[in-house]
């Protein structure tokens, strides 16, 4: 059975809590969801990732897995720091009369339940597009046809199981559950909204890509032209780097909160508190 959701209300409702919370908001989007990134920059050369990109192209197995040797463990704490970032800002939004340091305690209580069900999702997900390589090989589909449409059947895949957890950070700040249980719950709080859902996520994707491409260029310009005229094209990159990643990090906090909007709307049972 379709569930009522709002659109319009799942953005008004972010909009005010934002103008009402920004204050407290600020700061923890910039310390978890910005400087991580940040991190990335600073400690994987893009000389790694050129190589990664090079290897993945010539379908060089070894050569990945040695630039993979350097990427991997960055990423695995960016996913941490994160992941823990999201359950605050989901508490923030979702806990009532909740102060930042409470949200922070509980998203750090609750992180290893998040972290187990991302991996076992991952997991799940990894299987499935090992599983549809096999039927593919099965089925004699080669060439770079076949090879595109296994890639779109996994990236639609992906999607519709992304779509259909939106609610799994939600979930777990609001409620004392298990991994499988947070997962169950999740897929049953999206059902008969998949559509809509969907919806609500693509607009504000597409709206803020088009914003953070603005207003990236427009102050990237301006700050590579200001520093090359004092003869600092490494501090005008630096500070490039760091504009885009709080930009990108706004957008972030963003989607955390619309999320958080949706779910209050799907969400059954009521949220008491910690």
């Amino acid at each position: 059975m379709a569930k009522s959701l709002s659109i319009e209300d799942a953005f008004s409702w972010t909009q005010s809590f934002v103008a009402r919370e920004w204050r407290l908001l600020l700061p923890v989007a910039l310390a978890f969801l910005a400087l991580p990134p940040l991190m990335m920059d600073l400690l994987v050369p893009q000389s790694v990732w050129q190589a990664l990109a090079l290897a993945i192209q010539s379908q060089n197995p070894q050569a990945a897995s040695g630039a993979m040797q350097v990427v991997m463990p960055v990423m695995g704490v960016v996913l941490l720091i994160a992941s823990f970032g999201g359950l605050t800002i989901s508490a923030m939004a979702l806990i009532p009369a909740i102060s930042v340091v409470e949200a922070l305690s509980l998203a750090l209580r609750r992180l290893p339940t998040m972290l187990g069900a991302l991996l076992l999702v991952a997991a799940g997900q990894v299987l499935a597009a090992m599983v549809l390589t096999l039927i593919f090989a099965a089925a004699h589909l080669v060439g770079a046809g076949a090879q595109s449409l296994l890639v779109l059947t996994v990236m639609g895949l992906t999607l519709f199981v992304t779509i259909r957890l939106i609610g799994l950070s939600p979930i777990i700040v609001t409620r004392r559950i298990s991994v499988i249980s947070a997962i169950r719950e999740s897929w049953h709080i999206s059902q008969g909204a998949f559509w809509r859902i969907l919806g609500v996520i693509l607009i504000y994707c597409l709206g803020a890509t088009v914003v953070m491409l603005a207003f990236d260029y427009a102050v990237g310009i301006l700050l590579n032209l200001a520093m090359h005229s004092l003869g600092a094209d490494e501090l005008g990159r630096a500070l490039t780097a760091v504009v885009q990643r709080t930009v990108g990090a706004m957008m972030a906090l963003g989607l955390h909160l619309l999320i958080a909007a949706v779910f209050r709307q799907l969400n059954d049972a009521p949220i008491r508190g910690i």
